[in-house]
């Protein structure tokens, strides 16, 4: 009895051992890998900015005037925070505008009087 010629040819079983070339490669990249790897560029890029910031001596305010000055190093949430907090800082609150009626015109009778008795009273001494 003969057998058929493609079943001659197959092997019989698994192959024992580790396959080559099988599985993740070593070093390869997961989620926490890459987590710490961006908390540590975090953390470099931070210590770097503090140190260049210490190296202008610059102060709080100086830091949020630098970014709003360099748009194209920092996003624009950070700009907007920078502006939000610097204004108070940077410009003077306008003054509420009071609306009364126009003044009274006796008002400025009785400040010519005042003046006057005041005039008199020092020349008079």
């Amino acid at each position: 009895m003969s057998l058929n010629p493609t079943l001659q040819n197959r092997p019989q079983g698994f192959k024992k051992g580790r396959k080559g070339g099988a599985g993740r490669p070593k070093g390869s990249k997961n989620k926490t890998n890459r987590s710490a790897a961006r908390r540590v560029l975090t953390a470099a890029m931070k210590e770097a900015q503090a140190k260049d910031r210490a190296a202008k001596n610059l102060t709080p305010l100086g830091f949020m005037e630098e970014v709003l000055r360099k748009p194209s190093e920092y996003p624009f949430a950070a700009r907007s925070w920078a502006a939000e907090k610097a204004a108070p800082y940077l410009h003077k609150k306008q003054p509420i505008a009071i609306e009364t009626g126009p003044p009274p015109e006796d008002s400025a009778a009785a400040v010519r009087e005042q003046l006057a008795a005041m005039q008199k009273a020092t020349t008079s001494s």
